[in-house]
């Protein structure tokens, strides 16, 4: 198949919306079909420091810019920029469609149903996403928030709201032929006449390892160590974190905080966890390399992702991967993925933030008590959920999807 795909994200050194350009478009290349890739021209070096060292002849990388000087809004963030990027995208294509014939359309990057698909537009057979963009944080859980973040959650359910009446954002759910939504939350987004072309698809993958990974691990029980990875944000749920941290150290002494990322919050974190008396226990890392962020899995024993929101967190299966299992919260695209099998899944329906962080506090000392037989048990367990998620398979349910619905069309 001759697929046209754009990734307007697209950088095999990152993780998050880079990395899933970057997977899907080598793993449909080293499937066998003939993959042309719109992306920016910021990921040239990169892409091309990659491709330099694999043989992937059906992969091909179109470069586009524009100039973001044009754009001085920081309001509005990238978004300005990316509508422009896209009807640049738009244009490019038509004119390429004259040259060079396409059996599909796919637009992987930026995966939010708010975004437009301007190349769906051109009469090509299409998939949109995996996107998502769909999901809330519940407003009870945003007690303790600053009142501006407050008021940045409320707003997200207004402009979700007329997002989805947007005629661009319909045209292109009318013109996509399979729409992939990486959460119930967002195919809820999702006008009933369009839902039988949609399914449910987590957009992130679990990363090859190119070393073997030692799940079963011998326990030190002279220490307990908590990762948290994930821009520092308040809608991210650093702040739980560091509460429920605080809790289970009462009875876990020996409990650390590793924080592994940095964000307008960081300063007001700090401050927080100098009044749990958390200051000397949590160790602060702006950024590491995707390389170093998978050995820092292997040096602790959970991970703890409490975002209020999210359409998926490739930290989730990097640390599944390395057997590290995940505390999460009931919300989001993990909300049914992770269980007590691989670590734990709090349940926020109708409860109050401080009843989630007891109950998150709670989880990390039964952690810490654990035999080390039952938690190499789930480790192991971590591990082969992970592997369910790997990019053979989520590409692969993505186009099987896509030849049925095309089938069907056609026929």
């Amino acid at each position: 198949m001759k697929i046209l795909l754009s990734a307007f994200a697209c950088d095999p050194e990152q993780g998050s919306e880079p990395g899933v350009g970057w997977a899907w478009a080598r793993h449909l290349a080293r499937s066998g079909h003939d993959v042309s890739v719109l992306t920016r021209e910021r990921y040239r070096a990169s892409i091309e420091a990659a491709m330099s060292k694999e043989h992937l002849p059906h992969l091909h990388f179109l470069y586009l810019g524009v100039r973001e000087a044009l754009f001085p809004i920081p309001i509005f963030g990238v978004y300005p920029y990316y509508f422009a990027w896209q009807l640049k995208a738009y244009l490019f294509a038509d004119k390429l469609l004259n040259v060079r014939d396409f059996d599909c359309i796919h637009h992987i990057t930026y995966g939010t149903y708010r975004t437009p698909f301007f190349l769906s537009w051109l009469g090509i057979p299409s998939i949109f996403g995996p996107v998502g963009g769909g999901e809330i944080a519940p407003i009870r859980l945003t007690k303790g928030m600053p009142t501006i973040s407050r008021v940045r959650e409320c707003a997200r359910v207004v402009v979700n709201f007329v997002s989805s009446l947007s005629p661009v954002t319909r045209l292109v759910w009318r013109r996509s032929s399979l729409i992939l939504t990486v959460t119930e939350d967002t195919l809820r987004m999702v006008p009933l006449r369009y839902r039988s072309k949609c399914r449910v698809l987590l957009a992130v993958t679990t990363p090859a390892s190119t070393v073997e990974v030692k799940i079963t691990k011998h326990r030190d029980t002279s220490k307990f160590r908590v990762l948290f990875v994930g821009r520092l944000l308040e809608w991210k749920g650093p702040h739980l974190a560091i509460k429920a941290c605080s809790i289970a150290r009462q009875s876990v002494p020996k409990m650390s905080l590793t924080m592994i990322g940095a964000g307008r919050c960081e300063a007001d974190l700090r401050t927080l966890a100098m009044s749990e008396g958390l200051a000397e226990r949590i160790e602060w890392i702006p950024r590491v390399t995707r390389k170093q962020l998978l050995e820092v899995y292997d040096e602790h024993e959970i991970l703890i992702f409490s975002n209020l929101r999210d359409a998926g967190g490739t930290v989730v299966l990097e640390a599944l991967s390395r057997g590290v299992p995940v505390i999460c919260l009931k919300l989001g695209a993990f909300g049914g993925i992770i269980d007590s099998s691989c670590g734990a899944c709090i349940d926020t329906d109708k409860r109050s933030i401080e009843d989630v962080i007891q109950s998150m506090a709670e989880e990390l000392i039964r952690f810490s008590t654990m035999s080390e037989s039952e938690l190499n048990a789930i480790r192991q367990t971590a591990y082969d959920r992970a592997r369910q998620f790997n990019v053979n398979e989520v590409v692969g349910k993505a186009y099987s999807w896509f030849a049925e619905i095309n089938t069907a069309s056609s026929s």
